[in-house]
């Protein structure tokens, strides 16, 4: 028998919490950090707001690629081992 196998459900639904806690945090945080540097430049450089559309838009394509890799590894490791 595995070891992981040994450990019971509950190592897995803690093993499941942590990747969605993971995934939030890494939806949020890039979004957050692409506005607030736009917002700097906005300041800076007395940019208009549309420096501030091109911050949503890069943070919304981080989140983009993070949910996309976050799906490709869940469904890696569900795959059956052969």
């Amino acid at each position: 028998m595995k070891q992981q196998d040994k450990r019971g459900g509950g190592f897995r639904l803690l093993k499941i919490a942590v990747q969605f806690t993971q995934l939030g945090l890494s939806l949020v945080i890039p979004l957050l950090l692409c506005l607030l540097a736009a917002g700097w430049l906005q300041r800076r450089f007395q940019l208009g707001n549309w420096i501030l559309l091109v911050g949503l838009g890069l943070g919304l394509g981080a989140m983009g690629v993070t949910f996309y890799r976050f799906v490709r590894g869940i469904l890696n490791d569900t795959k059956p081992k052969k």
